[in-house]
């Protein structure tokens, strides 16, 4: 029971926390992204096109570094950073 409270407490801190990028984030912005699953995806530099507020998810283009494309990503805000 304990192990199970202290789980939807980190559950619930993360949803916190992902509110707290999301709001931090715009249309328009440059971004980086990291801490992706696919590696390949990770240290891009893409604009964020738009927000999907039923999946929680911003379509960001990123210009693939290897290919002379643009690819459409759907991420996560914790998985995006404005690079300084």
């Amino acid at each position: 029971e304990a192990l199970r409270l202290e789980a939807e407490k980190e559950a619930a801190a993360l949803k916190v926390e992902e509110a707290d990028i999301i709001h931090q984030l715009e249309i328009g912005d440059i971004v980086t992204t990291h801490s992706l699953k696919t590696e390949r995806f990770n240290d891009l530099t893409g604009t964020i096109l738009s927000f999907n507020k039923d999946t929680n998810r911003f379509t960001v283009e990123v210009k693939l570094s290897n290919d002379n494309e643009n690819k459409l990503l759907a991420l996560k805000g914790s998985n995006l950073k404005v690079p300084k």
